[in-house]
């Protein structure tokens, strides 16, 4: 769904490029469309590998993950954090469980990620 390795491309973008996709080759985003069509009617398994700046690696999975359609705002939802198989000290989804997708151009709630911290991340 996303690949950032590089940290040189802005994800400050509109929600039509969130919904369609974009990305570079190397930093990607697969887009809100195709991530609701891989799991919308069939929640799937959600794992986030994550590498801090020192090098130390982290693992975090999620059962029943699922975005919704765009009639949902994109809701983001899961079932569970998957402790056994996480390495993560904490649960640092589930603070956005049941969540709408906001853009710079389209925020969704006041006191979201994009009036707090930035329009993209």
């Amino acid at each position: 769904m996303l690949s950032r390795s590089q940290l040189t491309m802005s994800f400050a973008r509109t929600w039509i490029e969130y919904e369609d996709g974009f990305g570079d080759g190397v930093d990607v985003w697969l887009g809100l469309r195709k991530i609701n069509e891989l799991t919308g009617s069939t929640p799937r398994k959600l794992r986030v590998e994550t590498v801090s700046t020192t090098g130390v690696s982290y693992v975090d999975e999620y059962s029943g993950f699922s975005v919704g359609d765009a009639s949902t705002s994109n809701t983001m939802t899961f079932l569970s954090q998957l402790t056994a198989s996480s390495n993560a000290t904490g649960d640092s989804l589930n603070f956005h469980k049941g969540m709408k997708f906001a853009t710079m151009d389209n925020d969704q709630s006041p006191g979201s990620c994009v009036s707090n911290y930035g329009n993209g991340g």
